[in-house]
């Protein structure tokens, strides 16, 4: 198949999912794949290799809500629920988009997680009218590895495709306007999550390669507010993670938020409910919720 027909297969698919997209509302759980025409560096065509996403309507929906790409964790090995922040979120007026990304394990390490989210937020903000979404507050949220799929997100907003499959949906921004991140892994460094990092770029991944995706390194001004939750006692993540980023926030003169919670390990949002209230109360500051 040579590259015109490529570009054209990836064009039409892109409009058949804006057509399909214009059908209804996000209020009916509707699921989206990404990448019609075939994820980059597609391996197969079984459910692992086409990730997708899953728009939930909040419980009173207006005609412009604020979204949210919730990006789950897993140790880039699974995906894990996303119960409580699911219903935390439709509850108060945000419509979440679920993203269910490629995994390392099934043959897909970076950039693959990352093609998928930011593919996500791009969706979002082409289809903001059709799902009632407010274009201007699409945020990213993620725990655990899946925080560190969202801190990407944050810090690497500029990345496309390749050639083969942008589209229309690819002229779209894929910085958030907001980014919630929990437990999360964000360094390849000192306190990294070992399996992760082997996971998401291999046992011989090069000093550049750690850097890059060690996502407190890559924080300038223009890296969106933060909000930012961990616990002191989290043994498997590391509380640094949290702290290094909300400190290159501060030097750049970024805006982050962070709450460190005494106990709770790292399964804290099960521990406690405070996690609840800190994060409405800071969307609610940042008038992405009113």
């Amino acid at each position: 198949m040579n590259t015109f027909t490529t570009r054209v297969k990836a064009t039409l698919s892109a409009a058949v999912l804006l057509f399909l997209a214009s059908q209804g509302s996000a209020q009916s759980n509707q699921r989206h794949e990404l990448w019609g025409g075939g994820a980059p560096g597609a391996r197969g065509t079984e459910a692992k290799d086409r990730p997708f996403i899953t728009v939930h309507g909040p419980k009173s929906p207006s005609n412009r809500n604020p979204a949210v790409v919730l990006c789950p964790g897993g140790g880039y090995k699974h995906l894990s629920g996303i119960g409580d922040y699911l219903k935390l979120l439709t509850s108060n007026g945000i419509t979440v988009v679920h993203l269910r990304y490629r995994l390392p394990t099934n043959g897909y390490p970076h950039p693959a997680p990352l093609q998928d989210a930011l593919r996500a937020v791009r969706m979002v903000r082409a289809h903001a009218k059709a799902w009632k979404i407010d274009g201007s507050r699409v945020g990213v949220l993620g725990f655990s590895s899946g925080g560190h799929v969202a801190s990407t997100v944050a810090t690497h907003y500029d990345a496309l495709p390749p050639k083969a499959q942008r589209d229309t949906i690819s002229k779209q921004s894929g910085r958030p306007d907001f980014v919630a991140l929990f437990c999360p892994v964000v360094t390849m460094g000192k306190h990294a999550h070992r399996p992760s990092v082997v996971r998401l770029l291999g046992k011989n991944a090069t000093k550049t390669q750690l850097r890059d995706l060690s996502n407190e390194l890559q924080v300038t001004k223009k890296t969106p507010p933060t909000f930012l939750a961990h616990a002191k006692d989290d043994r498997l993540v590391k509380p640094e993670n949290s702290i290094q980023f909300r400190d290159a926030m501060r030097r750049v003169g970024g805006e982050a938020k962070l709450h460190l919670y005494p106990t709770g390990s790292h399964g804290f949002t099960r521990a406690t409910d405070a996690w609840k209230n800190d994060l409405l109360g800071w969307l609610k500051t940042r008038r992405i919720i009113r």
